[in-house]
Formats: structure tokens, sequence, C-alpha cells
């Protein structure tokens, strides 16, 4: 499908910061390419407000709110500020944006991957490291909420909250089910998703960072929506699942590259239509 049917691509996430009914224009903050909330402003008409059934919800058209922003190829290549948009350039080679709404099929799969960690830290936007597993500064607890439009809350050793805007969180640890263990900036597109909520009660306990397949790599792990298609479970989108793994590959080990084998060995025998929108 082209043209009006791909026009649109999530802004994951905005904050809307003003409407002007007058001039019907829609300002809203985001993380930019240079890794800083930026504000933006657009036409209303470069906005769907209501996403197609089946798809993330989009963010309410009120001030203050935080959400999915469906903001069309126009939209995206006027936002100059901060060198853009997170994740968009215009040389579509160099794009991590996907212009698949409201009817074209993606695909960047994302999943939780279980980690024991050993170390997270974030980098704030003066530069300084907050070794959060560091008992003598923050607390053992922690529940970071990240959605690329507002500041992530952190606390001290005396309970006491503090906010930063994270230019890097840095997750070391090794898969639950087994793996090696690797480090993630969880915050950079190509590893993991726009959104991200790690919660522990103690250092060391298990988080669930949400990663693209490149992050995946980084611990030898796969996901399991392309065990799925090795094993011949019901996937959607069997071949871009697959395809997604070809750079992650040279990664892996031998025995998860056999499952990515196994996985383009049965895409292969499928029809054209059923890889791009399902399989058996």
């Amino acid at each position: 499908m082209a043209g009006q049917n791909c026009n649109y691509a999530l802004v994951q996430q905005v904050q809307i910061t003003n409407i002007d009914e007058t001039e019907k224009a829609i300002t809203f903050a985001t993380r930019s390419n240079d890794k800083k909330l930026t504000s933006y402003t657009t036409d209303d008409a470069n906005v769907m407000w209501h996403g197609p059934a089946q798809a993330p919800k989009a963010v309410p058209k009120v001030v203050g709110k935080v959400g999915n922003l469906y903001l069309d190829k126009e939209g995206w290549a006027a936002a100059k500020a901060g060198g853009g948009i997170f994740g968009y350039s215009a040389n579509a080679a160099d794009s991590t944006v996907l212009f698949k709404w409201p009817q074209c099929y993606p695909f960047l799969p994302v999943e939780e991957l279980d980690l024991i960690p050993s170390t997270v830290v974030v980098v704030d936007s003066a530069g300084k490291e907050h070794k959060l597993f560091d008992a003598a500064q923050y607390a053992a607890a922690q529940h970071l909420v990240w959605n690329a439009a507002q500041n992530i809350t952190l606390m001290t050793h005396a309970n006491k909250a503090i906010e930063v805007w994270p230019v890097k969180l840095l997750v070391t640890g090794k898969p639950r089910s087994g793996g090696i263990e690797g480090t993630v900036d969880v915050l950079d597109g190509e590893y993991g998703d726009f959104t991200q909520m790690l919660s522990w009660s103690k250092p060391g306990a298990v988080i669930a960072p949400v990663l693209r397949p490149a992050g995946f790599g980084e611990f030898d792990a796969v996901m399991d929506s392309a065990r799925a298609v090795a094993e011949g479970r019901k996937v959607t989108y069997p071949g871009p699942t697959i395809d997604e793994w070809n750079k992650v590959y040279p990664k892996l080990s031998k025995q998860n590259q056999h499952v990515i084998d196994a996985g383009r060995a049965r895409v292969e025998k499928l029809a054209p239509e059923e890889r791009k929108q399902g399989s058996r």
C-alpha cells in the first residue's frame, strides 16, 4: 500500500503543551535527536487524533496529556529543532521511524526480556552518572518510568525523589533464561522501545526492559516471536519477524542462529501474502 494509507508514524511519546484553536496548531514536547526534551509545533491537520483499530491508543487532544501522537510525513519533516524528533532522518536509510499508519503493515518487533541485572546506570542531561545499585547514594527500591516526554524519578538513599532527564539508561545483566552478560542503552531506539518501565525491590531483582532484536542480540537471546515462527506457531507478519534478525544474526550463538535458520526455512515455504500477513 502507498500514499495516504502509509502517511503517518507514531511519535512515542509526547506531552501536549498547547492547543491554538485560532491558528489550528498543536504544540507538544518530546525527545529530539540530540536527546533533549524539545518543543515542536505542527498544524492540527498533520495529526491523526484517532488511531486505527487495534493500533496503539492516540494521545487525547488535551493540554497536559501524554501519549502516542500520529504525525504525518509533513509534520515529521518540518520538526527541525534538536536535529528533529528522535529517530527521524530525512535520509530514510538512517531513520528508525516507520510510516505505516493507518493501513500499512509494520515491522519493528519489540518484546520484554527478563534480565538479572548487575548494574543500572542513568546518565542525565548534565552528564552525571547515577549508579542506582550504589546503596550509599540510592534507595534499594526504584521505579523508573520513561515515556520520552517527561523526566524520570530516582529515589536517593534518604528516600528523596529527584527528577532527571536521561540521555542514557544503561542496563547490564544476564537473561534469566540463560545467555550472556551484556549491556544495552534501553533509550537507544536501535536497541530499546520508546517507552520503558523498570522496577525492582532490591538490586539484582529481575527487571524486564522492552527491547528490539538488536537489544536481544547483546545478550545472545532470541524473541519468542522468532521462536514461534521457527516452531510453526501462528505469528502475524512471519516474514518481517525473521527479516529483522538479519543484522543481529552474526552476534548470536550457533544454537540461536539455528532458531533463525529454522524460521527462515518456514517463511520460504509460505505464499508471499502469508509472509506479510500471517501464517500458521
